[in-house]
């Protein structure tokens, strides 16, 4: 079976996908996938949480930048 690129044609798809769907999978291999699945969307997941975070912090710190320099007053008066 070749490979599935953006060049393949609907019948090379439908072919690799009836091939796929004819292998049998054992316990063992269906347990290793799922613990690998589980473990990858694991550390997407922290990942997308620290992300968030970071562009939580982020913000703060430029709204806060923003808001001093819109709190300074407009006219000073010369004393």
């Amino acid at each position: 079976m070749s490979s599935i690129t953006s060049r393949s044609t609907k019948a090379e798809i439908l072919e690799a996908y009836h091939t796929l769907q004819d292998q049998r999978m054992t316990w063992g291999e269906a347990a290793a996938l799922f613990a690998s699945t589980a473990r990858t969307v694991s550390v997407e997941t922290v990942a997308l949480v620290r992300d968030c975070y970071r562009l939580g912090t982020l913000s703060r710190q430029w709204i806060s930048r923003i808001v001093d320099e819109l709190s300074q007053p407009v006219i000073r008066s010369k004393a």
